[in-house]
């Protein structure tokens, strides 16, 4: 007993007199390694730029990193020194902190940093002994990865922070089919807001207004939110990536958890942001530098895509009411009347009408009745009880006709979103105004409108930002801004019997109107919306009536501003698969306030697609006040880019 307690009394003291030898050790250590890494320059690397995510400014010196969490950084300039940063990185490897629920050593915490820097310094482990990363090895071994997938739900006009689409990432386990994929991980990165106000959010998310983070979920969490409660279809790109590849993904991804980046709308997004992923991943392959001031995420699936031998399948993966409207359109006129009925508890599926039907037509409309009646549940139109009792009986009386399926597949759509037009676009016009010449140029960076060739995208959808239109009077022999547009937005969905959508519009920006005499044409702001319903007219054809209402303002309008409002009529002729597209389109708009005249537009325009990025343009307008609207003519040629 004495000598144990004469021992225990001289352990903190060889602790004591060791320590200090130990921190000389680790000291020398650590100039050795950080010599050897000034030597190799690997804070000049593009694997150290792309871990931290550093950029450079646009007159290509100043260097800063796009995270914005202190906690991300060790060292107190790091965020601008990749130098200063690297070395602080490496001094905190040699931290003895221990891991618990609360807090990680280091090289848990970074460590994707630790492992690439490991592999260019050869790391000597009685040195600098390797932490075991229990968490992170347990979070991984969850995960079980075996290949990424690329996820990209379609664009969703009713959401400002969808309106795009949206991208983020599956990891899928070995031996999976498409059916239980749904139980695999995803990696998702979003702006953390409940706004829901869409003019709120498009001010805050184009100024970086709201904190981003990575997330990683259950993925049928993603598929019900997208393809269940917001309708979209999703389609899913298989990714060839090794298994050391996916290990430095994750890593990286693990790195990232609780890190905050300032959410841009336009350009630090949820797609740009898994390219940072795919660039850790793969050292070399650069695809977040393809876009250094806005990412569409239709275009950042290109460009991954566009990667030779990084496809291995693509996948569909249609909506509810894409499915829906999918096995309706196989019933006639009277059939769709019966599944109203049936969905709606105005008749049973006993009734005459229903068991007069053949087996395969009587299967039909009980299984597109049962369909209906879940959609309306889930988008709230019936309580649980009634939708309950309603659904059971659907399925007695379905379970009763011996037919095994109703509905052929849906086919898969004959264009991917990736393979649409470009979404940035150059427009060269040449033609008449009143007799005059005058040619146009319009630019365009994002994303799609009406008459462009629709493959890929959603019909009757118009997405337009930041379109600029730049005008020559040869006449004058002058140029001028004719006008510039924030943001032009249309939602054409047709009306049936099941569903009655209000088809809508918003455009912001500034144009040249005429006002009071002696005034000129000024560009005026102005701000015009309206909604109504629109209608389908055979395969190919939506007819739509909107009440749009618009506001001028300029100081050179009496009071300042000029509000108006009258009917608009839309009619567009074309599909996913038409070359050809044409659309007709009126507006009166009557000013009975500090303006006292009326305004009409007509417009015919014909879009012929050349190629998928190049079309010629025809339009035909008559324009401005309805008692002498002035006329234009103009043949365009359209290049995407």
């Amino acid at each position: 007993m004495p000598r144990k307690a004469g021992l225990s009394r001289l352990l903190p003291l060889l602790l004591l007199l060791f320590f200090p030898f130990a921190q000389v050790q680790a000291n020398d250590y650590l100039d050795e390694l950080i010599q050897q890494a000034r030597q190799q320059r690997l804070a000049d690397s593009q694997e150290w730029y792309d871990l931290i995510h550093y950029r450079r400014g646009f007159e290509g010196e100043n260097v800063f990193s796009q995270a914005d969490s202190p906690n991300f950084f060790n060292a107190e300039n790091g965020k601008y020194n990749p130098e200063a940063e690297l070395e602080a990185t490496l001094a905190a490897f040699f931290s003895p902190v221990r891991e618990t629920d609360k807090r990680q050593n280091p090289q848990c915490a970074f460590i994707a940093r630790y492992h690439w820097l490991k592999s260019k310094l050869h790391f000597d482990p009685t040195r600098l002994p390797e932490q075991e990363c229990r968490r992170f090895n347990n979070w991984y071994q969850a995960i079980n990865p075996d290949q990424i997938t690329l996820i990209f739900p379609a664009a969703y006009l009713n959401n400002p922070s969808s309106m795009f689409g949206h991208t983020l990432l599956r990891v899928d386990m070995p031996n999976q089919d498409e059916r239980t994929r749904l139980l695999s991980y995803a990696i998702n990165y979003a702006a953390e807001t409940t706004e829901t106000n869409g003019a709120i959010f498009a001010v805050k998310g184009l100024t970086g207004g709201y904190p981003g983070f990575f997330s990683i979920m259950p993925y049928y969490e993603k598929v019900k939110e997208y393809s269940d409660l917001e309708n979209r279809d999703i389609w899913e790109y298989q990714l060839n990536f090794t298994h050391a590849e996916i290990r430095r993904l994750l890593e990286h991804a693990w790195e990232l958890g609780p890190v905050r980046f300032d959410y841009y709308f336009f350009s630090e997004n949820c797609s740009y942001q898994l390219l940072t992923l795919f660039d850790v991943a793969r050292p070399g392959i650069n695809l977040s530098q393809a876009f250094p001031a806005w990412a569409i995420p239709s275009d950042t699936v290109r460009e991954v895509l566009n990667r030779k031998g990084l496809l291995k399948k693509a996948v569909y993966r249609p909506s509810s009411l894409t499915l829906l409207q999918h096995r309706l359109d196989q019933l006639d006129d009277g059939e769709q009347e019966l599944a109203l009925s049936l969905s709606q508890g105005e008749l049973q599926a006993d009734a005459s009408s229903v068991t007069n039907l053949p087996e395969q037509s009587r299967a039909q409309v009980i299984e597109s009745a049962y369909d209906y009646l879940q959609y309306q549940f889930n988008t709230g139109e019936w309580e649980r009880d009634t939708a309950a009792s309603r659904s059971l009986n659907l399925l007695r009386a379905r379970s009763r006709v011996p037919v095994k399926q109703s509905v052929p597949p849906l086919p898969t759509p004959s264009h991917r979103p990736d393979q649409g037009h470009a979404t940035a676009r150059l427009a060269l016009y040449q033609g008449t105004l009143e007799g005059n010449a005058i040619t146009d140029l319009y630019v365009r960076p994002a994303y799609h409108d009406l008459m462009d060739l629709d493959a890929g995208y959603q019909h009757g959808a118009q997405i337009d930002f930041f379109d600029l239109h730049v005008r020559h009077l040869h006449e004058q022999d002058k140029t001028r801004l004719e006008s510039f547009t924030l943001v032009d937005i249309v939602s054409l969905t047709p009306r049936n019997r099941f569903f009655d959508p209000i088809s809508w519009r918003i455009s912001a920006g500034a144009e040249r109107t005429p006002l009071t005499e002696g005034k000129g044409e000024p560009l005026v702001f102005s701000v015009r919306g309206g909604g109504g319903p629109t209608y389908s007219l055979g395969e190919h054809q939506l007819i739509s009536l909107m009440l749009e209402g618009t506001l001028l303002a300029d100081d050179a309008l009496p009071s300042g501003y000029a509000p108006a409002v009258g009917p608009s009529l839309h009619w567009l002729w074309g599909s996913e698969s038409s070359r050809w597209k044409f659309q007709f389109s009126s507006r009166w708009q009557a000013y009975r306030t500090t303006l006292q005249r009326d305004e009409v537009e007509y417009r015919l325009q014909s879009n012929l697609a050349l190629d998928k990025d190049l079309s010629l343009r025809l339009s035909l307008r008559a324009y401005g006040e309805s008692e002498d609207p002035a006329e234009e003519a103009m043949l365009g040629i359209h290049w995407y880019f």
